[in-house]
């Protein structure tokens, strides 16, 4: 197993995320005990020590599972993460009663990484009030050594990040150890993971990658793209399509831990062999400079297939409405891969007469844009696809009734 230093703490580079557990018939909210158990005992016996869960994951049960799970394990070999819900629209957040909570459900008995979940548009306010003072809140557990390294995950845009980056370095300097990041040869562009990732480093901060796989689109890959990325896996000799984008990210010298949403044992068996280390017979992460490495990442280019968009600026100064162009079509590019609940909470934090679906289809910002990007057609296209998603009012409130009914 690949070992790297996390805030001075040695972590296995593969990391088990509890996001998608193995559940029964289907319930979000009913894991399959035995099928997780299984996958649980392979990873620790092949060497994991990393375990990323968080409060809303599975409607809490992902937490309880661990506290289901954790006695059958050296509780010091494991080096356990959650996260507190500040991202989440509650009538009374209360991050002190959710912290008991989580140490109580997991009895983990305190957290070797904690994390606040989602620093986005619609959280970043929250996560930087004063009255709430999470920040603070954190700071003070960690004193009580209830956490022992803090950080937190960032699904939102390249302001966004930066902002609360700054936030935290001036209210606690050096005290934000690490960010959780969506990392991947196609996010790299298409969400601007490698202007992300730099922005983490030259903070001082670790990173955490989730989604190197891109929810498992980068694992079961078909047409033209999968007969590229074979020639590519020929090359360098990734036996699967996991593979080769796990190695993508080993080669990211920042990146500690990658978080993989294992629901088999012959998944954790597949990552263990990747991530084994050239020592014990694993492949090798693929450097910067490599021709693989350079091949995927020109792979991920040709998926994302993105606007030609500049970011000028001339079609916002056109527009009656002074709506966010640029950011829209960087949005509706990422939304043909899958819109997410992360792409709708990015338009619900927007007032409502600055949404996609407010575009008056006049035509005006079209007319001015050097790249010739038909505007109007991008910001329908992106409408539609959020008008799909649940609002995150929904999704927040339905995990807090369950939250309810848990007592």
């Amino acid at each position: 197993m690949i070992y790297r230093n996390l805030g001075g703490e040695e972590v296995s580079a593969l990391g088990f995320g509890c996001m998608r557990l193995p559940v029964v018939e289907g319930k979000a909210e009913a894991v399959d005990d035995a099928a997780a158990l299984e996958v649980f005992d392979t990873l620790y016996e092949g060497g994991v020590t990393y375990v990323d869960t968080a409060y809303s994951y599975h409607m809490g049960a992902s937490e309880r599972f661990l506290g289901r799970a954790l006695p059958r394990y050296d509780r010091s070999r494991l080096k356990v993460a959650t996260k507190m819900p500040g991202h989440e629209i509650r009538p009374d957040f209360n991050p002190a009663a959710i912290f008991a909570n989580q140490l109580e459900r997991t009895g983990a008995g305190y957290f070797d990484y904690y994390l606040m979940h989602n620093v986005c548009e619609i959280s970043l306010e929250r996560y930087m009030d004063p009255e709430l003072d999470v920040l603070g809140f954190l700071l003070e557990q960690k004193r009580r050594g209830l956490i022992r390294h803090l950080g937190f995950s960032c699904h939102g845009q390249l302001p966004t990040l930066r902002r609360f980056l700054e936030y935290c370095d001036m209210r606690a300097p050096g005290q934000v150890e690490f960010v959780q990041l969506q990392l991947n040869y196609v996010d790299w562009l298409l969400q601007q993971g490698a202007a992300k990732y730099d922005a983490v480093r030259e903070a001082g901060c670790d990173v955490v990658v989730m989604e190197p796989l891109r929810g498992g689109a980068l694992a079961r890959m078909e047409g033209a793209h999968a007969d590229e990325l074979a020639a590519i896996m020929g090359a360098c000799g990734a036996k699967t399509q996991a593979e080769a984008a796990f190695r993508w990210v080993l080669g990211l010298e920042g990146a500690k831990v990658i978080l993989s949403g294992m629901g088999t044992r012959e998944q954790a068996e597949d990552n263990l062999r990747t991530f084994a280390g050239v020592a014990e017979g694993g492949p090798e992460p693929l450097a910067e400079g490599s021709e693989a490495r350079a091949a995927l990442d020109a792979l991920g280019r040709g998926m994302a297939d993105m606007s030609p968009c500049t970011e000028c600026r001339y079609c916002t100064r056109e527009c009656p409405l002074e709506l966010d162009i640029p950011l829209f079509v960087r949005l509706r590019d990422d939304s043909r891969f899958g819109a997410s609940v992360n792409l709708g909470m990015q338009i619900d934090a927007l007032p409502p007469e600055k949404r996609p679906d407010a575009c008056l289809g006049c035509g005006m910002c079209a007319m001015v844009c050097p790249q010739n990007i038909p505007i109007p057609e991008r910001l329908a296209e992106l409408a539609e696809r959020v008008a799909k998603i649940p609002h995150w009012a929904e999704v927040s409130a339905a995990r807090v009734a369950a939250e309810r009914a848990e007592g």
